[in-house]
């Protein structure tokens, strides 16, 4: 969004929408500053739907949180449609067309913003919590049912983006965890690890 534009509407419905604007953006009616987000997730998901192993319909849902200072739970935006196999809905189309622009705005707008508080508390000792996985400034945990798994800074070897989900690898290219894109701050592991870590 450049300086010129003063915002970008994004509707699903009625009542569920992001409007972007250059310090702010309103997620279902609610207004959410920049400055106060601390993270942010989304996922596109497509599933099949089978009865007796036989295929019937295919279900589409758009997720997007956004989770701010002093809330424990994030706001969201989700919406969820299912229409008979070989069938192509309106709903279903308009979602898929319209979640890579909630990526891309939201990117622009948040990353470097959100990115420098998770990186400034990373330097400051403290450690960030992605689902079973725990970052610190000298590796990363994964929680494995009663045990755990632990690699350091040296091992570490990538983060990438991939079918949805953050792996993550050691140095011979061995996944070592996969986060789901929708987990808070998860599209942002990738450059989060390469800071702290290189």
């Amino acid at each position: 969004m450049s300086a010129k534009t003063k915002h970008v509407e994004i509707a699903i419905s009625r009542r569920k929408f992001v409007d972007y604007y250059h310090d702010r953006m309103i997620l279902c009616g609610v207004t959410i500053p920049y400055d106060s987000i601390t993270g942010y997730g989304y996922s596109f998901t497509t599933t099949r739907n089978t009865v007796n192993l036989i295929p019937t319909s295919i279900n589409v849902t758009l997720y997007f949180s956004v989770s701010v200072e002093g809330r424990k739970k994030p706001y969201l935006l989700y919406k969820s449609t299912s229409m008979p196999l070989r069938i192509r809905s309106k709903k279903q189309k308009e979602l898929e067309e319209k979640f890579p622009q909630i990526v891309r705005l939201t990117e622009s707008l948040l990353s470097r913003r959100v990115l420098a508080k998770l990186i400034r508390e990373i330097e400051e000792g403290g450690e960030l919590l992605f689902n079973d996985i725990i970052v610190g400034g000298d590796g990363i945990t994964k929680k494995i049912f009663f045990t755990t798994r632990y690699m350091d800074r040296d091992t570490y070897g990538r983060a990438y983006v991939r079918q949805g989900h953050v792996l993550i690898t050691d140095l011979q290219d061995r996944v070592f965890a996969a986060i789901p894109l929708s987990t808070t701050n998860a599209p942002l592991l990738p450059d989060l690890l390469d800071t702290i870590f290189r």
